[in-house]
């Protein structure tokens, strides 16, 4: 990394990493205000709520990020221009492109953070602290994270659950059905079983009845009493049936991917607001880049012509743009878009504003 390189990150970073601090604290500022009192009725402890907001924090990287990285740009590019410090360095024969390639490599690192972090933690803990505080509200626990009569359809498998009791703390399974079929739809067999647990990377069925069937479907000689079924090469996880039971607002790309692949029998319209949503996923970590597109040749105004006129403008164009997205997202679920157009159109004109831009820096 060249000199120079350092020299620019260094004013970047450090603005930065405050306004992220900061802009997370006030994140869970506010949604203390609106749980305080929730958290005070049901009594719960200062660990515990160290831990929901520890959770928490993932799922507001989405919006805290692309901001941060907006008004640190904006205030280390004005800072420079102000001393005129780019200036020199454009002098020395250092082109604008190469000048901003750090703060652009910040803006592609944000993309690969924020997207990781949507597609992994920020879609279970938002789900994890939805959970939370519904206990908190709830008398009963049993209410809040027991789900009953949960259907499963593995189709690539030929597979369906059918499970009466799922613990969603403990994954604990009980009034267990599993019919295995072949390819064809024929029945196999059938496994009824009072628990069902995941161990060692397997299912193991407790207390079952175990019945065959024939090619007509009909049994195969009386059912048998087994107390452990072992099912050792089944794809199924735990996992996979906490995914049947949350909203599609608490799933990733993948995940819907997933739903929709595994309900292909949902209307055509239905699975367009799903792809909708998918290509929303996908598209929004992009801000991160996308803002420091923006931020750049606001930076270079600010310097010149007041610090306070250059954020509004950008604040406001980031505000519009985030307006962008949830009317494209609308639009797209009224079918009056594409779903990929959806979700990749307010990006698609982002990047076509912040290149015009960028061109006309002196």
């Amino acid at each position: 990394m060249k000199i120079l390189d350092r020299y620019l990150l260094r004013a970047y970073l450090g603005p930065l990493f405050v306004c992220l601090a900061t802009f997370t604290m006030l994140f869970v500022i506010q949604d203390l205000f609106n749980n305080l009192s929730d958290f005070l009725e049901g009594q719960t402890s200062w660990t515990q709520v160290a831990l929901f907001y520890l959770a928490l924090v993932p799922t507001g990287l989405i919006l805290i990020a692309p901001i941060s990285l907006l008004l640190a740009l904006l205030y280390s590019l004005s800072r420079l221009t102000r001393n005129n410090e780019l200036t020199a360095i454009r002098a020395c024969g250092i082109s604008t492109p190469r000048l901003m390639l750090p703060f652009m490599a910040v803006g592609a690192a944000g993309v690969l953070i924020t997207g990781a972090v949507n597609e992994t933690l920020s879609p279970w803990a938002a789900w994890w602290t939805k959970q939370f505080v519904r206990a908190q509200r709830s008398a009963d626990d049993s209410s809040v994270y027991v789900h009953r009569t949960l259907p499963y359809r593995n189709h690539a498998a030929h597979r369906s659950w059918l499970i009466g009791r799922f613990d969603t703390r403990s994954r604990e399974m009980r009034g267990v059905e599993v019919v295995q079929s072949d390819a064809s739809g024929r029945d196999l067999f059938k496994i009824s079983a009072e628990t069902a647990h995941w161990m060692g990377g397997r299912w193991w069925f407790r207390d079952a009845i175990y019945q065959e069937f024939d090619a007509n479907n009909d049994r195969r000689g009386p059912p048998r009493w087994v107390p452990a079924i072992e099912m050792a090469d089944w794809d199924e996880t735990p996992r996979l049936f906490l995914e049947e039971i949350r909203d599609r607002d608490y799933r990733s790309a993948i995940g819907l991917i997933k739903f929709l692949r595994n309900n292909r029998g949902i209307s055509p319209e239905e699975a367009a607001r799903v792809r909708v949503d998918i290509h929303s996923r996908l598209a929004l970590p992009f801000t991160c880049l996308l803002v420091t597109l923006i931020g750049i040749p606001f930076g270079y105004q600010t310097g010149r012509k007041g610090a306070l006129v250059g954020v509004l403008l950008a604040i406001a164009l980031f505000f519009a743009y985030y307006f962008l997205i949830h009317f494209s997202v609308w639009l797209g679920k009224k079918s009056l878009l594409a779903p990929w157009l959806a979700g990749w159109l307010p990006n698609l004109l982002v990047l076509c504003a912040g290149l015009g831009l960028l061109r006309r820096i002196r």
